[in-house]
C-alpha cells in the first residue's frame, strides 16, 4: 500500500509555466511527460514484484500443506533418526534369522523385534569384533529385555535364537 501512496505523484503544468513561452511550455510539458513516464515504470515494477512474491509465497504454503498431508507416525520417525544417526557406525553385517530363531516371542511383532535386535547388535558392534568367526555369541540386553544368541560367519550374523521379557538382576 506504501507503495502506490509513495510512488503515486504526478508531475503536472503550473499556472507560472503557462504565462512562460511557447519553447519553455514544450520543454516542461515534456519533462514532466518523462518524469511521469518513469514513475509509472517504477511503480508497476514495484506492484509486479509484490505479485510475484505473493504468487511464489502461496506456492511455498501449498508444498508445505501438501507435504504436512503426507502420514509420517512416530515409527518412521524414529526409524529415519536410527538410520541418519548409526550409518557411520553401522555393522557390515547381513543379519539372517534361522526359521525358528522367533518362535518363543509372542508380545513383539516381528518387524519390531528384527529393529531392537539389530539396534542390539549394532550397540555391540565392538564386542562382536572381537568375537571369532563361526563362534556362538549370546546377548541379554536390559533396555529392550531381549536375549539373543546367533553366530557371526565372515560378515553374516546368523540368529539362533531370540528371547523377549527376561529381566536381567544387577550384582
Amino acid at each position: 500500500m506504501a507503495v502506490l501512496v509513495k510512488e503515486n505523484s504526478v508531475y503536472k503544468i503550473w499556472p507560472e509555466d503557462l504565462l512562460s513561452g511557447e519553447e519553455k511550455l514544450k520543454e516542461v510539458y515534456a519533462l514532466n511527460t518523462e518524469m511521469n513516464i518513469n514513475k509509472n515504470i517504477i511503480r508497476n515494477n514495484y506492484i509486479y514484484t509484490s505479485y510475484e512474491c505473493i504468487i511464489n509465497s502461496l506456492i511455498c504454503l501449498s508444498i508445505i500443506f501438501l507435504l504436512s498431508l503426507l502420514p509420517i507416525n512416530d515409527h518412521q520417525l524414529n526409524h529415519l533418526a536410527y538410520s541418519a544417526n548409526e550409518s557411520d557406525r553401522y555393522i557390515n553385517y547381513k543379519i539372517i534369522y534361522t526359521e525358528n530363531s522367533t518362535i518363543e516371542c509372542h508380545k513383539i511383532n516381528k518387524d519390531t523385534l528384527e529393529e531392537m535386535v539389530t539396534d542390539i547388535i549394532s550397540r555391540s558392534n565392538d564386542y562382536i569384533k572381537t568375537v571369532e568367526d563361526a563362534s556362538e555369541i549370546k546377548i541379554a540386553d536390559k533396555k529392550h529385555k531381549i536375549y539373543i544368541k546367533f553366530i557371526k560367519l565372515g560378515n553374516r550374523i546368523i540368529i539362533l535364537n531370540v528371547q523377549e521379557g527376561i529381566h536381567i538382576q544387577d550384582n
